[in-house]
């Protein structure tokens, strides 16, 4: 079930998002190109990490050659509080997950606890870069550049060089990105796998290039094809970097 805002007003009732009630009773702060809005349960390094998410919103600029992007950050203190602010009175990953988000436009709703989350911002300047981007490579490319939940791809990419036996690295390659087959605690296999072979491919390809292919190309087998990648090379490969 989820909530809405209805108004009435001369006699219509208008409706809006329940995020409407969330920026009005929640805490408001604006540093930048930020704009926040934070749970009153968040009271630890709320300064520390804005600061760190204006620095990586440089980075990310810098990185694409992208003017920065201003945003609208909702910051919640528990996935149960990041449903509940967008209406949700159930959701049925509000208890099974103990982090999370999602991008919409210049909009960035996170559960992590932190307003720092490179993750969801690196998605915002992806999407400009590289409009219509197959959704493997999106997610690969924000794990690649922003970690995923608290852990940073360095960390990702050494639990992976200790998961990876027990992968069908191929199987995730052909399966959904959001499949969660083989996730375990820390580890969204998934988009860890996609985060290495974007690594794979711009060590390949060089950075331009590797996002031009992204732009030409949305099939996921077509894009392997071009990076060389198949069932029979590429645990070898990714093992490499």
């Amino acid at each position: 079930m989820v909530n809405v805002i209805a108004k009435y007003d001369n006699d219509t009732v208008k409706i809006s998002s329940y995020l409407h009630f969330t920026e009005q009773t929640w805490q408001k702060k604006e540093k930048e190109e930020i704009t926040y809005y934070i749970s009153r349960n968040r009271l630890k390094n709320v300064d520390k990490d804005i600061n760190s998410q204006i620095k990586f919103n440089k980075k990310m600029s810098q990185y694409f050659d992208i003017p920065r992007i201003p945003l609208t950050y909702y910051s919640a203190s528990t996935v149960e509080e990041f449903f509940n602010m967008q209406g949700f009175q159930y959701h049925p990953m509000m208890y099974a997950d103990s982090t999370g988000g999602v991008v919409y436009k210049n909009n960035v709703l996170s559960a992590n606890n932190s307003e720092y989350y490179p993750h969801e911002i690196s998605h915002l300047y992806i999407r400009k870069a590289v409009p219509g981007i197959n959704q493997f490579f999106d997610e690969g490319l924000a794990t690649y550049l922003g970690g995923s939940g608290t852990l940073s791809y360095e960390q990702l990419k050494t639990k992976f060089k200790k998961e990876v036996y027990r992968i069908d690295i191929w199987k995730v390659c052909q399966s959904n990105i959001f499949d969660r087959t083989y996730w375990t605690h820390d580890f969204p296999a998934s988009y860890v796998v996609a985060s290495i072979v974007c690594e794979y491919g711009i060590k390949k390809y060089g950075k331009v290039d590797f996002f031009k292919l992204l732009r030409d190309i949305r099939e996921t087998n077509l894009i392997f094809e071009n990076l060389g990648l198949n069932k029979e090379n590429i645990q070898k490969q990714l093992l490499r970097l």
